[in-house]
């Protein structure tokens, strides 16, 4: 009884580990992968987290993780880094959009009193 208990937390323990690993490989990926639309970002994804894992089990693994879906996370990013851009570097919104990837910079809403 008691190895079936130590067996299973220890399983628990290497889930979860698993699990943290692969959550903060996908914010590594955001940060890396920023200047990229999000349908590039994500076909690109599983081969940068080196993983045989496609992009709905890792959304699926991430969303349970962080409690925000990689898309909405991606997105919520872009933002703060287009404010960062906007009011720390004082780009227009234009020369922020190319830093962000964007060929339309009038795509990007941005709120400048964040």
């Amino acid at each position: 009884m008691i190895k079936t208990i130590t067996k299973t937390l220890s399983i628990h323990n290497l889930m979860k580990t698993i699990t943290d690993n692969i959550v903060n490989r996908v914010k590594i990926a955001v940060d890396e992968l920023q200047n990229y639309s999000f349908t590039e970002f994500q076909k690109r994804l599983p081969s940068f987290i080196n993983r045989n894992l496609g992009y709905s089990l890792l959304n699926h693994i991430f969303t349970r993780q962080a409690g925000i879906t990689i898309k909405n996370y991606f997105n919520h990013t872009k933002r703060e880094r287009a404010n960062e851009l906007l009011n720390y570097y004082h780009l227009n919104a234009k020369e922020a959009a190319y830093q962000l990837g964007y060929l339309r910079p009038w795509r990007i809403g941005v709120n400048r009193n964040m």
